[in-house]
């Protein structure tokens, strides 16, 4: 189905009406001058790789998306050819080298029921997949949250990405 600005998704993706409050949000707030490589974890239909690909200093998107069906979307509104598509559980995921940027909104359970697994699972995939600090000294990582995701994460008991 197409969405209002052309968007692709299709029936059972998640979000699969449109663009959700926290992926905006997020998309918001990355910063303007975000360069090198960046990994989308659990990209969904590509909504925040594209926001990403806006920055002309990033140098490729990897999306990394286990629900085939959203990937094949992802690839319908990706088409910037430094967007990379990986068919793949992002929490085990691996690039060919690290990433200088990690951006993610992981998934909701299938039953709704809170899982803190899941995003604890792709916070600890971020950390992974980011080049050391010695390399790469402006790396980041973000991610939207729900009630879902991960409220007693190493984030919010005071661990780091880093």
């Amino acid at each position: 189905q197409e969405l209002e600005g052309g968007w692709r998704t299709a029936p059972g993706v998640f979000s699969a009406d449109g663009v959700d409050p926290a992926s905006a949000l997020l998309a918001g707030l990355l910063p303007g001058n975000l360069a090198g490589r960046v990994a989308d974890l659990g990209a969904g239909w590509g909504y925040l790789s594209a926001q990403v690909l806006k920055r002309d200093g990033v140098k490729s998107v990897e999306l990394v998306e286990a629900e085939r069906a959203a990937l094949d979307c992802a690839r319908l509104n990706v088409t910037a050819p430094r967007a990379r598509f990986h068919w793949a559980d992002a929490t085990t995921w691996r690039p060919a080298a690290p990433m200088a940027h990690v951006v993610t909104h992981p998934p909701f359970p299938q039953s709704r029921a809170a899982d803190p697994g899941i995003g604890q699972g792709f916070i600890h995939a971020a950390r992974r997949r980011s080049a050391p600090a010695s390399v790469r000294s402006r790396r980041s990582a973000a991610m939207a949250g729900s009630r879902c995701s991960a409220p007693r994460s190493p984030l919010a008991t005071g661990g780091a990405i880093a």
